[in-house]
């Protein structure tokens, strides 16, 4: 009996430590986006090639859900193209130096907190859809606000995938701007 007990307490444990440092990692989070830091050329060149790869199995993944969720692949497009248009703000508004042959760069602070407190709010936004609805599987359907959808996951995917995107892009042709060969 007791040897059955150990999996539900070794559940309950995991879930109480990840309640525990999910506030401290969403400061973490803030406080590093906003630090100051190298741009090293090949470490982001490689991030920018690499987010291709990302950003296809990202609209894979949506048009695949569109079984499912009618609008997940009109939501991730969105979301997408609003986070490229927040990818190339902060390009715009960040901090840039150039010392000794190297490119620093210190994100805009405003943005990179509206960006945490956007996913914990969502975070937030999921216990309080669980708490309502539960584990049910067609919920009652009504009228709601598009973000309490479930395929809005996809809109705040896309947003995150989009500004990384840009700003991975960004920072590469602004590189080679700044550092000829």
């Amino acid at each position: 009996m007791p040897l059955l007990l150990l999996l539900p307490m070794l559940v309950l444990a995991i879930l109480g430590l990840w309640a525990v440092l999910l506030p401290i990692s969403l400061i973490q989070r803030y406080r590093f986006g906003r630090k100051r830091r190298r741009v090293v050329a090949w470490a982001n060149s490689a991030n920018a090639w690499l987010m291709l790869i990302s950003v296809a199995a990202f609209f894979l993944s949506g048009w695949m859900a569109t079984r499912w969720l009618p609008d997940a692949l009109v939501m991730a497009a969105m979301g997408f193209a609003v986070g490229i248009a927040l990818g190339i703000l902060n390009l715009l508004i960040s901090h840039r130096e150039v010392e000794a042959g190297s490119v620093f760069i210190t994100p805009n602070a405003v943005l990179v907190l509206g960006m945490t407190l956007l996913v914990a709010s969502r975070i937030l936004l999921g216990f309080w859809q669980l708490y309502e609805h539960g584990f049910q599987l067609h919920p009652i359907q009504r009228e709601e606000a598009w973000f309490l959808r479930p395929d809005s996951l996809f809109a705040l995917g896309g947003l995150l995938l989009g500004h990384y995107f840009a700003w991975c892009w960004g920072l590469r042709s602004m590189l080679r701007r700044l550092l000829p060969r």
